[in-house]
């Protein structure tokens, strides 16, 4: 009988022991750094998996696929793709095979994002329903047809055409429903509809012209409840959604929306709601577009929930459920828009611009990221979404805490033209520009100032040292140094040094800087 081996698991130890020092030694040779970067980021599409509701997949735009298996609430990280993803759209009958397009290409994975197929030129695509594998590509050689999940395409229709669209009806899959392109012969765009899948095609009554720019190609949104109802959306300026058709009819008569209404997309949710998103904001229809709660075009003045320029919405097989992404992540509504929530967890679509740890009182630390000041009360590890403004050039910057009162902060941001100073006295949640005397409202045809908080003084917690420097074409330039202890309600002026950045106050001598 052989003697057990008992020389083999002492080497092993021997050779953990040498790789645990070796990792100890590593380990202390340098520091670990942990992500701790603020959620969410600008994204650019998103899609619900329909054969598994709770798989979505969203795209940011720098090409990041991001996946969730839990509705939303926490995000994986899958594959890079080249920026700019106009559209993500799965499989109806496999909720691991997902296809991208941007304005050039159009890709498919088939293991839930982690490798990715370039499978051409862009094609808008239109899945069967009914028979796995087959879809319709819209593209500038005419319609195109697949049985094999888009790996070989056949001509189907228009042939010579550029198709700019295609749908297919979800009450009956046989429907389909394209946009051509203008031709040298004409500048519009035609609709088209087909009722034996796509083999002949009758043109309807309503067209549009196609915009010399900003073209984004014609979508098509369906009333899930409803047979027969639909809407067709072209583009006009920005990108905006205009002009809007709606049928009752399956396309037999077709009822304009009203003109500039400043939709980016639109989205239609059981009991024929219709969500509408703009660069401010969402709005809601109960009766078909007829009118909006609230009122169409919505005020830039007056933004509305969510606080965030959306650039895509879909459809959730859920009802009621409507998903959204846009600068700052994704969103979810449960009752057809009338609330928003944001879930980022998990999507890393943004960088930090700025980051800032509270002196006094307890753990904070603030963060700009996106178009968002966060603020994490645990070293980073979770953040809250403190404040975001849609209209700034540049996110704010957070330059310095009140050295008793550490739940108000000073910033910089910029407004285009010139660098502003702003003040948050609740911890972030709201901010007001002081009217620091050097700015650009005077409407001087050439203008630019930049400023930054030079300093703080111990010896006086309310007083502010910023520095900057100007350009005002009938003026001249300069820099400046100013010391406020009122908010900018009064100010005294110091001798400036060229492009000063940064001011120490003596902590034992008020007087020298």
């Amino acid at each position: 009988m052989p003697l057990p081996n008992l020389e083999r698991p002492r080497r092993a130890s021997a050779l953990a022991a040498v790789l645990l020092a070796f990792a100890a030694a590593a380990s202390a040779a340098g520091p670990v750094w942990q992500r701790a970067t603020p959620f969410g980021g600008p994204l650019s599409a998103v899609a619900e998996a329909p054969s598994a509701t709770h798989t979505l997949y969203a795209a940011g735009k720098n090409g990041r696929i991001f996946r969730s298996r839990t509705n939303g609430a926490t995000w994986e990280r899958r594959a890079l793709l080249p920026a700019g993803i106009e559209e993500l759209q799965v499989e109806p009958q496999n909720f691991q095979t997902v296809f991208a397009r941007t304005a050039s290409r159009l890709y498919r994975s088939k293991n839930a994002g982690h490798t990715w197929k370039d499978l051409g030129p862009s094609t808008v695509l239109a899945f069967d329903p009914d028979h796995f594998g087959v879809l319709f590509g819209a593209t500038e050689q005419g319609l195109l047809r697949s049985t094999d999940h888009g790996d070989s395409w056949e001509p189907w229709a228009f042939t010579g055409v550029s198709v700019v669209s295609v749908a297919i009806d979800p009450h009956t899959p046989s429907t389909l429903f394209a946009v051509t392109d203008r031709t040298p012969a004409t500048e519009f765009l035609f609709v088209w509809k087909s009722t034996d899948d796509g083999r002949t095609w009758v043109q309807l009554g309503i067209s549009a012209t196609r915009p010399a720019i900003d073209f984004v190609r014609p979508r098509f949104v369906f009333d899930p409840e409803h047979a027969g109802t639909l809407y067709v959306a072209f583009t006009g300026s920005s990108a905006r959604l205009d002009p809007i058709f709606r049928t009752a009819d399956g396309g037999a008569t077709w009822a304009p929306f009203a003109s500039g209404l400043g939709l980016i997309d639109l989205v239609a949710t059981t009991n024929g709601k219709l969500v509408g998103s703009t660069f401010v904001g969402t709005s809601r229809s109960r009766d078909g577009g007829a009118s909006w709660q609230p009122a169409l075009p919505i005020q830039v003045t007056t933004p509305t929930q969510p606080r965030d320029s959306l650039a895509r919405l879909a459809p959730s097989a859920v009802p009621e459920k409507v998903l959204a992404v846009g600068a700052t992540g994704f969103w979810f509504s449960s009752n057809a828009g009338a609330a928003w929530t944001s879930s980022n967890r998990g999507i890393f679509a943004q960088g930090a611009e700025s980051v800032a740890v509270a002196p006094t009182g307890p753990s904070a630390t603030y963060a700009t990221a996106g178009i968002g000041v966060f603020r994490s009360l645990d070293e980073g590890r979770n953040w809250e979404l403190r404040y975001t403004d849609l209209f700034d050039f540049s996110p704010l910057s957070i330059e310095a805490f009140h050295p008793e009162v550490p739940t108000t902060l000073y910033a910089t941001g910029f407004d285009g033209v010139a660098t502003y100073l702003a003040r948050s006295t609740n911890g972030g949640r709201d901010w007001s520009k002081l009217p620091v005397p050097f700015n650009c409202d005077s409407g001087d045809s050439l203008c630019d100032v930049g400023m930054s908080v030079a300093g703080l003084d111990p010896h006086d917690p309310d007083a502010i040292l910023v520095a900057g420097n100007y350009f005002f074409h009938f003026v001249g330039f300069g820099d400046f140094l100013l010391r406020s202890d009122d908010g900018f309600a009064s100010y005294k002026t110091l001798a400036p040094l060229r492009r000063l950045g940064t001011v120490i106050v003596d902590a034992d001598r008020a007087d020298t800087l």
